[in-house]
């Protein structure tokens, strides 16, 4: 109840009381007195019959007596002594009355001790009733009051709206946050309290963004080339290695150098150096992120290097062609061998290569192509046999509407364990069957998935699994379920998600954890928020994935609610051997304070790992170190070996 509506009613009730102990206390002092008038009435009639029967015989009161008791109601009036009863009067009798209405009186009698006047009389009281000219005063004095007391009721609420305004905003701040709360109204009392406010609000606004700006420029400082804004090499080899340490991942490693890059810093200066080199990034970047998950990076200060994950050398090659026919139409400046320019070298990876066996496969190819004496590009004659078929779209698409239509979707599920041993959640994983019957995980057709538009319909059966797996375990595990934001962003999509959480009872949505991509959140994050708050008012976590595989500001997570953060796994392997990674673990934890999200390590695959972590303060891990990825249909409980701190 707000202070307003308290003080009202605390007035009200204070004038009423008053009003009520008033009316009783005339009404009580009322009555008194008429009782007192009543009782001094019939002391004077008896003192006359005392002085009469002093002089005269009893009988003789009978000539004056009855007509005074008449007129007075009394129904009887005896006089009598010890031994005898020496008058009697009996009025006549009156259906109108009965002994209920009479009131019983005694006097002794002065002039004639030892007799007494007993009088049974018709209660006074009984005959007043309400008049308006009687109780005109006190009506009026009663409405003069209420009018009185609604009008300065009306008053005090006008006189204390400020400070109901100043309280509504401060409820807003301690349920919203400092985001989207409006300014400040004029009207708000007391204005210091409400000035201040706002001024704390300003400056609490203003160091959330510095944290934020500070943050960021952390990780950009680690992970991103200062001159190019794409990543360096550090974060280039983190993301290879956590590569390479996946089940069944491949890909290729393409190296892009820019021969004479020194001279040309020697003959123009840096400037004109620095300004080619921006130009071939913005235009490297537009074939890179053409792969689904490639990674461009700066390696040296002349040699780019590219991730291409699920690639094969095929089509890795038919990229370097036309990453060289884009380079023959650069403005390159005089002096530059336009022919001899750009030289790139390929190699193919697959899982348990070693780090630096690749980059120095790829450092010969390039020098391969190099020798050839022309823009060309050389592939890595170290060929694996078993490299994954290449496929089109149209073989993808039968692949792929085969999987949904047949309902050949299977999940598997992976344990998330906090820094207890306490099993937090299951996250839910689907892969599908290529022709041969081999496995495919997601990493691999997701891609393929939303290029193909099939993303609503593969996210909408993963919920529906999702659901039916909440049914099954126990009821204090969640399951945790990516979803695409192609997906999400689509109507027909929304509605069919508010219409499948609301037929749920709420034990299923508080246990139901949503995922999303950091960079994909961000880059679409106003057209997710009204979803993110929905989600949120259904009882559902939301859940950060692949945090640090882009450099973003993290305002996402104070500004959307986020229940937890997952960091990539490039940033968790080997973290303890890796102060940067450390530092960005450090910056993100430093994120989430005065909030409600937590951060898990997803491809935690050591003890040091872990150890290391949970001293950086990470909250629960996911990897091999904790619970294999099992199928779903071959899983009867939730029981996972807990790891040693």
């Amino acid at each position: 109840m707000r202070f307003t509506t308290r003080f009202v009613a605390f007035v009200t009730s204070f004038v009423g009381l008053a009003m009520v102990v008033m009316l009783i206390g005339g009404t009580l002092g009322f009555r008194q007195l008429a009782e007192d008038q009543v009782s001094h009435r019939w002391l004077t009639v008896v003192t006359v019959i005392d002085q009469a029967l002093q002089k005269d015989e009893p009988n003789k009161l009978d000539d004056w007596l009855p007509p005074i008791l008449a007129a007075a109601e009394v129904q009887t009036l005896t006089i009598r002594n010890a031994a005898r009863e020496i008058y009697h009067y009996q009025a006549p009798k009156n259906v109108e009355i009965n002994d209920k209405m009479l009131v019983h009186y005694q006097y002794p009698l002065l002039l004639n001790p030892g007799d007494l006047v007993q009088i049974s009389a018709v209660d006074p009281l009984l005959r007043y009733t309400y008049s308006i000219t009687s109780m005109s005063s006190i009506s009026l004095a009663s409405g003069l009051v209420i009018i009185g007391l609604i009008f300065g009721l009306n008053w005090l609420r006008e006189q204390l709206l400020g400070a109901e305004m100043l309280e509504d905003r401060a409820r807003l701040i301690l349920k919203k946050g400092i985001e989207d709360i409006p300014q400040r109204d004029p009207r708000e009392w007391p204005q210091s309290a409400s000035v201040v406010l706002d001024r704390l609000m300003s400056e609490l606004h203003d160091a959330r963004q510095e944290r934020s700006r500070f943050d960021t420029f952390i990780r950009s400082h680690t992970f991103l080339d200062q001159l190019t804004g794409v990543s360096n090499r550090m974060f280039f080899d983190n993301q290879l290695s956590a590569l390479l340490d996946e089940p069944e991942s491949h890909g290729c490693v393409m190296v892009i150098r820019l021969a004479d890059i020194d001279v040309l810093r020697h003959d123009m200066g840096d400037k004109v150096a620095d300004a080619l080199i921006q130009d071939l990034v913005s235009q490297l970047s537009t074939f890179v992120l053409r792969v689904p998950n490639g990674l461009l990076a700066r390696y040296f200060d002349g040699d780019f290097a590219a991730l291409l994950p699920q690639l094969g050398i095929k089509e890795a090659g038919h990229l370097a062609e036309q990453i060289l026919k884009m380079t023959q139409q650069l403005p390159l400046p005089s002096g530059i061998d336009a022919s001899a320019f750009v030289f790139i070298g390929l190699v193919s990876f697959r899982q348990n290569d070693i780090l630096e066996n690749v980059m120095d496969e790829a450092e010969m190819a390039v020098r391969s192509a190099s020798l050839q004496g022309s823009n060309s590009w050389f592939a890595s004659s170290k060929e694996r046999p078993d490299d994954a078929p290449v496929r089109g779209s149209v073989r993808w698409r039968t692949l792929l509407e085969n999987a949904l239509n047949k309902k050949e979707l299977y999940p598997f599920t992976q344990a998330i364990l906090s820094r207890d041993g306490v099993t937090e959640q299951v996250e839910m994983f689907i892969r599908i069957k290529d022709e041969q019957g081999n496995w495919l995980r997601s990493v691999e057709f997701m891609p393929m998935v939303k290029q193909l538009g099939l993303a609503e319909r593969f996210d909408r059966e993963i919920m529906l699994m999702a659901i039916r797996l909440l049914e099954k375990i126990p009821g204090h595990e969640g399951i945790a379920v990516n979803l695409t934001v192609d997906a999400l962003l689509r109507k027909s999509f929304q509605y069919w998600l508010r219409d499948l959480l609301m037929q749920q009872p709420r034990n299923i949505r508080q246990r139901l954890f949503l995922e999303l991509a950091e960079a994909d959140l961000c880059q679409h994050i106003d057209r997710l928020r009204t979803l993110a708050r929905f989600l949120k008012g259904m009882d559902c976590k939301l859940v950060v994935v692949q945090a640090g595989l882009t450099v973003v500001n993290t305002f996402y997570i104070k500004l959307l609610q986020i229940d937890i953060i997952k960091l990539h796994p490039s940033l968790v392997h080997n973290i303890d051997q890796r102060p940067e990674n450390q530092l960005f673990v450090r910056s993100l934890i430093g994120a989430c304070a005065g909030t409600t999200a937590r951060l898990y390590a997803v491809g935690v695959q050591s003890t040091q790992e872990w150890t290391k972590l949970r001293k950086l303060g990470v909250y629960a891990g996911q990897g091999t170190l904790f619970a294999p990825v099992k199928p779903v249909t071959q899983r009867r409980q939730l029981s996972f070996r807990r790891p040693r701190a």
